[in-house]
């Protein structure tokens, strides 16, 4: 008995140490690799999902195509205020995003800059296979954009959908019934309708239109000028209202 636990009393010791021993040697790779001289440009690629927040866990490593929110946050306002980092390096591929996390991305980017450091943005498309509204509206709010002779400048205007099945539960005979506080409580409207009531269009008019104003009005005036000539359009920053409500009725 006396053996078996010096033995598992052993096994547990060397656990330990090879343990100590990776931890340090983690620790001092990733002090060398985080050292810099002076004039250094920090790099942010975006490819793929974009997430709130990232993990330190294997599973988080094996995923190279996520960028995380918090970790893009904290290491530009480190080297915003940094005198070794001169610039900024923006990648932007293929992110995965919602208008909320461009914002905040196009808002941290311009922040980065007012600190008189430059910044510049590569894009391989802009909307090849959807819209490019939001890549855009991160890359626009760089300094300068350069994007590969093939890419495509696809800047669309904001659109939304309501889907009515007031028409289906009649022809089932089914008769829905539910209760609203409010005129803008429209969301049992989607079984007791068969189209846009006022307030519903409202309310759908008034969002899509703030979503388009927020996007227009992040490109500085010169870039828009230029994707204008290049899209054959009027530019991302103009603030015609281009706003479409559709309805389909099942």
């Amino acid at each position: 008995m006396r053996g078996l636990m010096r033995r598992l009393l052993k096994w547990l010791v060397r656990t330990v140490v090879v343990f100590v021993v990776l931890f340090l040697i983690a620790i001092v790779s990733q002090y060398a690799s985080h050292r810099y001289r002076p004039g250094s440009v920090i790099e942010v690629e975006l490819d793929g999902p974009i997430v709130e927040r990232g993990t330190a866990t294997p599973l988080g490593v094996l995923n190279s195509k996520e960028a995380a929110m918090n970790q893009v946050r904290r290491a530009l306002r480190t080297a915003e205020d940094d005198p070794r980092i001169s610039g900024l390096a923006l990648k932007v591929i293929d992110p995965e995003m919602e208008l909320a996390q461009a914002q905040e991305l196009a808002d941290m980017i311009a922040e980065f800059r007012g600190h008189g450091k430059w910044t510049t943005a590569y894009m391989e498309t802009a909307g090849e296979s959807g819209y490019g509204n939001l890549p855009y509206m991160v890359a626009s709010a760089a300094d300068e954009v350069s994007m590969m002779p093939q890419g495509e400048m696809n800047l669309l205007g904001v659109s939304m959908r309501e889907l009515f099945a007031r028409g289906t539960l009649d022809w089932l005979k089914i008769k829905p019934n539910f209760d609203a506080i409010g005129k803008y409580k429209s969301a049992g409207n989607i079984f007791t309708q068969k189209n846009f009531t006022a307030s519903q269009r409202e309310e759908d008019d008034a969002l899509s239109a703030d979503m388009f104003n927020h996007a227009t009005l992040c490109a500085p005036p010169s870039i828009a000028r230029r994707s204008a000539r290049k899209t054959g359009s009027r530019p991302i920053c103009s603030t015609e209202p281009n706003t479409k409500i559709s309805s389909r009725i099942a």
